[in-house]
């Protein structure tokens, strides 16, 4: 089975891409708007991107399922419930996916929003028993998610609590566990950093798991919440709403004062590339573009220990 996580360490967000070596067919769960890194994955292995997962209707990033259904032929799939008005497969509980050999299970579990689905992997190469568990924002490692985005948190929370401790409390304890998030993300507080565990590890750890009732457990996922997040509204209607052929490019909407201070946002990469360019029509001429290469080579060589660094 072909199968990568991808983090966004600045959103803390999970995506997921699942693969079937022999049919040389893939599908992506909860895509980045950035597709490019997933592309270059299928095509590194030689396999076609035919379907987007969607675990639910995203709060707080825009998703790339419009790139990869205009641009590349990718259906989507997502729950009935979510009112979705671009051309979708409606999801409903116990729906299986095949990607070849591989099946893909929905099991549907409100709370962090009612339209939320959890998607269970199994490699039927090996044998038909779950492997892995791709949680979405139901379950994190060490948390679950928050319940108050969608609908009020007592009654988000009441049915997060039905999704956990009854609908995925039928899998083993040695299915694999990757979440939607990882610390650094406003859907839930205290979640771990690392990006994958079990379930047998978080029903001994997680106090979300904990055995208790309903309403210990709504009190306790409605506790010390952060706000929500100001964008929340519109980065859902986005999702929910006409399929985003591109990402938005930057423009500029006001030129700064002479004396203000100026943040720049880009990656160092991208930065020294714009750099060099303008280097050419500088009068400082060529000792300015030598020096510009030379940070330039030194932002590719540390980019590349850093993602030595994550591989291992």
């Amino acid at each position: 089975m072909l199968f990568r996580q991808f983090v966004d360490e600045d959103l803390g967000c999970g995506s997921y891409l699942i693969g079937d070596p022999a049919s040389g067919e893939a599908v992506v769960v909860d895509p980045p708007l950035g597709v490019r890194e997933v592309l270059a994955l299928c095509k590194r292995h030689g396999a076609k991107l035919v379907g987007v997962v969607e675990t639910h209707t995203h709060a707080d990033h825009v998703s790339g399922h419009g790139i990869l259904a205009q641009h590349h032929g990718a259906w989507i799939a997502i729950h009935e419930v979510a009112n979705a008005v671009y051309e979708h497969r409606p999801l409903r509980d116990g729906d299986r996916i095949d990607v070849g050999n591989i099946a893909l299970d929905v099991f549907h579990t409100p709370g962090h929003r009612p339209e939320h689905c959890c998607i269970v992997v199994s490699d039927r190469t090996r044998g038909d028993e779950p492997w892995l568990l791709l949680s979405g924002d139901a379950l994190f490692v060490g948390d679950s998610g928050r319940p108050d985005l969608a609908v009020a948190g007592d009654e988000g929370a009441a049915a997060l609590y039905r999704s956990l401790h009854e609908r995925l409390g039928k899998l083993d304890n040695g299915v694999e566990l990757f979440p939607g998030h990882v610390a650094g993300s406003l859907c839930g507080r205290g979640m771990s950093a690392k990006t994958s565990s079990t379930l047998g590890f978080e029903r001994r750890f997680n106090p979300m798991l904990a055995d208790m009732t309903v309403a210990q457990f709504v009190e306790r996922a409605n506790a010390d919440l952060a706000p929500k997040p100001p964008t929340m509204t519109r980065i859902v209607e986005m999702n929910r709403g006409p399929l985003i052929g591109e990402a938005p490019r930057p423009r500029m909407v006001k030129l700064p004062d002479a004396d203000a201070q100026v943040l720049d946002v880009r990656d160092g990469v991208t930065a020294l590339d714009e750099e060099i360019a303008q280097a050419l029509r500088k009068p400082r001429g060529r000792k300015f573009l030598w020096s510009a290469c030379r940070r330039r080579l030194l932002a590719v060589r540390t980019s590349g220990r850093r993602g030595a660094a994550r591989a291992r």
